[in-house]
């Protein structure tokens, strides 16, 4: 996405819940990666940085994972306003854990449906 001919910097967020489904042998985080980065080219988007919670439940709150309060570390610090998941279960499983501020005026939109 470009805004006033220049790109719209964006970073990844992935987050996999099961420790069964981390490690290089695995193909979740690469799916996932596949999905955002596809989408941020798709949309225009510049992928600037990429967060991880490996092996973390969508139920336990946003700021006891480590991957995404370098997250919020690196909104708050530079400017950067947006944020590509897969889907939106992977900031969390359910609305109330939506609690940063950041989060709470965020407009959802899957990558799921946008594919390459």
């Amino acid at each position: 996405m470009a805004r006033n001919g220049k790109t719209v910097q964006a970073v990844a967020y992935i987050r996999t819940s099961s420790a069964a489904n981390v490690g290089t042998d695995k193909d979740s985080d690469k799916r996932k990666r596949a999905a955002i980065e596809g989408y941020a080219k798709r949309a225009g988007f510049g992928l600037v940085n990429e967060f991880n919670d490996a092996a973390v439940s969508g139920a336990d709150p946003i700021e006891t994972r480590p991957g995404f309060a370098a997250l919020l570390d690196r909104i708050e610090g530079d400017g950067v306003r947006t944020v590509i998941v897969e889907d939106a279960s992977r900031f969390a499983r359910d609305g109330h854990s939506f609690t940063h501020p950041f989060l709470s005026g965020a407009k959802h939109r899957s990558t799921a449906g946008n594919r390459a």
